[in-house]
């Protein structure tokens, strides 16, 4: 007799592969960077064959450029402050960022932030995000001095990013979550709204 099929378990296709396997590359270059991510690596936290990885995407720097693809947190914040109070800004995107019991920024924002210290692609990809996600975003909102105003945000929470999860620094990383949201969120409602002559 042949082997019967669990019935309570669908065997994966190929999308759905193929999103576990950009899901593990996000989190292997988000924690590792790109020279030390491999195909083995991110075949293991995928709990895939490495050769399958190898099947889809033929190299490591094909899988790279489609797991960096934009953050979603970026569109999310500007398509919010589109609708809500000026007054609110601040918190509101901070929420985004840190909210719901978030220890640390988005995975997606931070592997990008720190390939693209090493890597063109991402670097390029980074640029692409600010150029169409904040800067022009900010302008659609009638935001006075929004090229300013859109590089000191994203200075701020890419230079965050960077010094307390890439550097290890202490300090803004080592505060309580509720310390963390108060002080960014002061901050972010500061640069968007403070008057520039």
């Amino acid at each position: 007799m042949g082997k019967t099929k669990n019935p309570g378990r669908r065997p994966k296709n190929s999308t759905d592969l193929k999103a576990e396997i950009i899901k593990a590359a996000k989190i292997s270059f988000a924690q590792l960077g790109y020279e030390k991510s491999t195909i083995r690596h991110i075949a293991e936290i995928a709990k895939v064959d490495p050769s399958l990885i190898m099947h889809y995407y033929k190299t490591k720097e094909i899988l790279f450029a489609e797991s960096m693809e934009p953050p979603v947190e970026a569109q999310a914040i500007m398509n919010l402050l589109k609708v809500i109070p000026k007054e609110t800004w601040g918190a509101a995107i901070t929420e985004i960022l840190l909210g719901e019991g978030k220890k640390t920024f988005p995975q997606s924002i931070l592997g990008l932030i720190r390939a693209a210290s090493t890597e063109e692609k991402a670097a390029q990809i980074l640029k692409k995000t600010y150029e169409q996600q904040f800067l022009n975003s900010f302008k659609s909102i009638n935001l006075d001095n929004f090229a300013i105003r859109s590089n000191l945000m994203s200075s701020l929470i890419t230079g965050l990013i960077f010094t307390g999860e890439i550097v290890n620094l202490d300090g803004f990383k080592k505060a309580s979550a509720e310390k963390k949201k108060k002080i960014l969120a002061e901050l972010i409602q500061n640069i968007l709204t403070f008057k520039i002559d």
